[in-house]
């Protein structure tokens, strides 16, 4: 609500201009005819804020992954520059923290710091040891990693340009079981040149029909060698004739 504060009255261009002051203690100069025929009856600060409560969305007790919204947060709001929606929500933890509203509807934020922390953790712990909670750690985690990389774009070199991987090698736990099932061992790497090249197969892929393991230093050898009868002589050593 604006009261008049100051009897002494300007007028401008025939129209009278007085001081008044809102609520909020904001003091401004309005047109009397304005505020008396009630076309404004706030300051401009508290008329912006008021227009924003008409049009926000109400989240209060609305779900979004494990996020529950419970209040809006007027003071968390001012201070962002984008004028986001600020929401304090509680986790499915009962960890209550400050949101932008926008990214818990769009699934960027789904959980607190404290659970997200905990998935990583245990993200982290179920890559590092076998499903039975061994103490084998895994290198073919590892190997699994580099081979997406290099039948990715990202692989720039003229080694692997044009390689890709079959589809079902992008569950890792697929590919786990192929690896033990076919030899695997912590001294042998994994090679999908050399079936390629006696199957006559380009361009070439990692699958289950084009890869097997093979000793360090043959991969190395197989890949820099260029003497195509050296490298027959490498193929026999691993793939039957």
């Amino acid at each position: 609500m604006l009261i008049e504060i100051d009897g002494t009255r300007l007028v401008v261009n025939n129209k009278s201009k007085a001081t008044y002051k809102c609520d909020c203690g904001d003091e401004s100069e309005y047109l009397v005819t304005v505020v008396k025929n009630n076309r404004r009856t706030m300051c401009k600060s508290c008329t912006s804020v008021y227009q924003s409560d008409k049009k926000r969305i109400d989240h209060s007790g609305k779900k979004y992954g494990e996020w529950t919204a419970y209040r809006f947060n007027a003071e968390a709001t001012k201070c962002k520059s984008n004028r986001s929606s600020v929401w304090d929500c509680y986790c499915s933890c009962g960890v209550m923290q400050s949101i932008n509203i926008a990214d818990a509807i769009s699934g960027k934020s789904t959980k607190c710091l404290t659970c997200s922390h905990k998935e990583l953790a245990e993200r982290k712990k179920s890559i590092s040891y076998f499903g039975d909670g061994a103490s084998y750690k895994h290198r073919i985690y590892r190997i699994w990693k580099n081979m997406k990389i290099r039948a990715s774009s990202k692989a720039n070199t003229k080694f692997y340009e044009g390689v890709y991987m079959c589809r079902e090698w992008n569950d890792f736990s697929i590919f786990r079981e192929w690896a033990i099932d076919n030899g695997y061992k912590d001294s042998l790497e994994l090679d999908k040149d050399m079936l390629c090249d006696h199957n006559r197969i380009s361009p070439k892929k990692y699958s289950p029909e084009t890869c097997l393991w093979v000793e360090k230093i043959d991969n190395i050898k197989y890949a820099l060698i260029k003497d195509l009868v050296v490298k027959e002589e490498l193929r026999r050593k691993y793939v039957l004739v």
